[in-house]
């Protein structure tokens, strides 16, 4: 009798000890799999607002180069 509940109680702490690790397992899983997703957005992010930047500052340069060219045109010298 005393072997049978012995071996009960050992497929019992083994099944817990099991979903202990399972469970543990998953939810590791599932934040670092979260935190990997917010890196990437926040890279994406970054880059976005880089090329944002990158293309003001390109229509700033066309911009005052027109004007430069329209002033030189109309009789103003460059200096």
């Amino acid at each position: 009798m005393k072997n049978r509940t012995q071996n009960k109680d050992f497929k019992e702490r083994f099944l817990q000890r099991a979903l202990m690790h399972v469970a543990e397992y998953r939810c590791k899983h599932f934040f670092m799999k979260w935190k990997h997703n917010v890196d990437r957005m926040n890279l994406a992010h970054i880059v976005n607002t880089e090329g944002d930047v990158v293309l003001e500052r390109n229509q700033a340069q066309r911009n005052a180069k027109r004007l430069r060219e329209e002033l030189i045109n109309s009789g103003y010298s460059p200096e």
